[in-house]
């Protein structure tokens, strides 16, 4: 063979080697980062769930126990301490107020309180950024719908941004979530301090000779409507009432407050009878025994949309 045939067959076969290995390094390049862009797309899923833990809405429960000798006729169950407690586990996770007492012949008195404080807020920052992360692989709804193509440039300098930035993100929101279950921790102790008082309170027998409603009403008002000293706004306010709704304490038709100043669907009237007393002028969600009404509350106070948030 001659000589120069042999030179161009050695040189095309280097050629041919180098832009083998080349290929190779570059897939290896691109395998390893797809891998790390992978794993960053795994951290941003972690955020989001974990964001959606910590993000809660505080919550006031006012609630009033009926001990007149009439509930013995009303064929209503009296709450259990367990039924307080599921409120007061999530109270423990949203921060708020909780109040209890009982309706009697003079039912204004004091509330038995409780107050815990809130957890750490996700500020307004760490949102933003995360949702600046977001992309059409972060994105649920992709689905099979056809999206317009991207400059690829572009595409990739976001998603090298996105695994630069994401670790420290991620880094944050867990510190977050970890300062939540320490608080939520604190207020569960709390709570487990206030349990003798609460079992004093639903144990009272139902002997009261009267039925005073309208200032157990009135004080619900002053509880859910005190000035809010926490830097949150928005706190949902409940009340629940477990009374067979007769009015007895003369005189009946005193200009105490008939109307409980807070959304309508979130005033509960726990009552088996046939007969509903004042509430039939006051709206309200009405159950027939304290299980479900717990229930329902507890959903309700579980709610993340702001358009739950209490408006007077």
């Amino acid at each position: 063979m001659p000589l120069y045939r042999f030179a161009n067959l050695t040189f095309f076969g280097v050629l041919l080697a180098a832009s083998l290995i080349v290929s190779s390094c570059s897939n290896f390049s691109n395998n390893s980062t797809d891998a790390k862009y992978a794993e960053s797309l795994e951290m941003y899923k972690e955020a989001k769930s974990t964001t959606e833990k910590i993000s809660v809405i505080q919550n006031g429960v006012f609630m009033a126990v009926d001990n007149s000798g009439s509930m013995q006729t009303a064929r209503t169950d009296a709450p259990k301490i367990s039924h307080v407690l599921t409120v007061l586990d999530l109270l423990s996770r949203t921060g708020g107020n909780f109040a209890i007492s009982n309706i009697c012949s003079q039912s204004n008195k004091p509330l038995l309180r409780l107050t815990l404080s809130p957890p750490p807020s996700l500020s307004k920052d760490i949102s933003k950024r995360l949702d600046e992360l977001s992309n059409d692989d972060t994105k649920a709804e992709e689905e099979t719908e056809e999206k317009p193509r991207k400059n690829p440039f572009e595409v990739k300098k976001k998603k090298k941004e996105f695994k630069e930035k994401m670790p420290k993100v991620l880094e944050e929101i867990r510190e977050l979530e970890k300062q939540f279950e320490e608080n939520y921790k604190k207020n569960r102790a709390l709570v487990k301090g206030f349990q003798p008082k609460l079992k004093k309170i639903l144990n009272q027998p139902r002997d009261c000779q009267f039925t005073d409603i309208k200032s157990s009403i009135n004080r619900a008002n002053l509880f859910l409507n005190e000035p809010n000293t926490s830097e949150t706004k928005n706190i949902r306010k409940f009340a629940v009432f477990i009374t067979d709704g007769q009015h007895e304490v003369e005189p009946k038709n005193s200009k105490q407050a008939t109307k409980i100043q807070i959304k309508k669907e979130h005033i509960f009237l726990v009552n088996g009878s046939s007969d509903i007393g004042i509430f039939s002028s006051i709206p309200h969600k009405r159950f027939e025994a304290p299980s479900p009404a717990f229930k329902v509350l507890v959903d309700l106070m579980g709610k993340k949309e702001d358009e739950n948030t209490q408006q007077s």
